[in-house]
């Protein structure tokens, strides 16, 4: 492979790969990590819209859905896997810090 008239071995470009798809994993663990700790941190969801949780989770696991079952490598769709085990989880810490009862 080359860039800008550079020759750049196939084990370096394949381990920036590598290093960004962990990095992809990383931050898709993380993202609603700060949510999940202001929530438990003040033991209220005010503000936040079960809705919304709701349907971020059911398009997250749509999504997964769709790769697993086109066989999709783990890889290129599993950060969304994690975002949506933590969408699950703030849907249910609505549950239980809601003032509100269910409809």
């Amino acid at each position: 492979m080359e860039v800008f008239g550079l020759a750049i071995p196939p084990e370096l470009v394949q381990l920036v790969l590598n290093l960004l798809n962990y990095a992809m994993f990383v931050g898709g663990g993380l993202l609603k990590l700060p949510q999940v700790i202001a929530i438990l941190r003040k033991r209220t969801v005010k503000g936040i819209s079960e809705t919304s949780l709701a349907t971020e989770f059911l398009a997250c696991i749509s999504f997964c859905s769709y790769n697993l079952l086109m066989g999709h490598p783990l890889k290129t769709w599993g950060e969304m896997a994690l975002i949506a085990v933590q969408c699950g989880i703030l849907t249910i810490m609505f549950w239980f810090y809601s003032e509100e009862p269910p409809a």
